[in-house]
């Protein structure tokens, strides 16, 4: 393979809905000075967990989910949602968002203080994707840019026996958005973005690197809604269901 790949990890690699879920909630509960902290799936209602996943895709960092209860505060037509309204609404909250923002990850860490193996529980991997990654990707030409932590993005690959040298790993302490975090790549690898694969599960991340020029790909075996599907068909941005097309023969 010529190919460098960039993968997102929540999403592509894992799904983590369940775990956000826990992990806002908490930081929502410390933000407003409660205490009613849930360690586990079950401590959620199926209300929650449906409409938490439905909104779940819109989000582009830790700081968005302050934006998403809110969202699920005022009652609004979850239906109505699209990407752009998502965007709209969290423009009012800037501020309350970065409050909230350390609040979501020291709930990361103190979930995995809490149980470890709970925590980690609360990912589902697909197990085909690390298959495709550890057999058949020079590790050199494999990285992950992601919003979430690297600290969290090893612990779950070193679970699953996949060692990647972390330098390898972009993460949200490092970069503000995926554009920066390809230009990075390109610059720091002095190659082209034409030898770029970048695959993401979020339309709103591969919208900007699309329009730079780089190969994006909209990973659709995570929970992508039919809006993404169809902008993503509007700016030709090709749908993955697996990836085959990426394997030698």
């Amino acid at each position: 393979m010529n190919n460098y790949y960039v993968f997102d990890f929540d999403g592509v690699v894992c799904d983590s809905t369940n775990e956000c879920l826990v992990c806002s909630s908490n930081a929502m509960q410390k933000l407003e000075g409660n205490s009613n902290f849930k360690y586990y799936l079950s401590d959620f209602s199926e209300e929650l967990i449906h409409s938490f996943s439905a909104l779940r895709p819109f989000v582009k960092g830790g700081s968005q989910y302050y934006t998403l209860y809110q969202i699920l505060r005022s009652k609004m037509n979850l239906e109505t949602i699209t990407q752009n309204v998502f965007d709209e609404v969290h423009k009012t909250f800037l501020i309350e968002s970065e409050t909230y923002k350390p609040h979501f990850y020291k709930a990361r860490n103190e979930l995995q203080e809490f149980n470890f193996s709970n925590w980690l529980d609360l990912h589902t991997v697909y197990e085909w994707v690390i298959d495709f990654l550890r057999e058949n990707l020079d590790r050199e030409r494999l990285m992950i840019a992601t919003l979430k932590d690297k600290d969290s993005v090893m612990k779950i690959l070193k679970h699953y026996d996949l060692e990647i040298d972390p330098d390898l790993v972009v993460d949200q302490f490092e970069i503000k958005t995926k554009l920066e975090a390809l230009n990075r790549i390109i610059e720091s690898k002095k190659i082209l973005k034409e030898e770029i694969v970048f695959i993401d599960d979020n339309i709103a991340h591969l919208l900007g690197p699309k329009n730079a020029g780089f190969n994006c790909f909209l990973a659709a075996w995570s929970n992508v809604n039919e809006s993404s599907i169809k902008l993503a068909n509007e700016q030709n941005i090709d749908i993955l269901e697996d990836l085959k097309r990426f394997t030698d023969t």
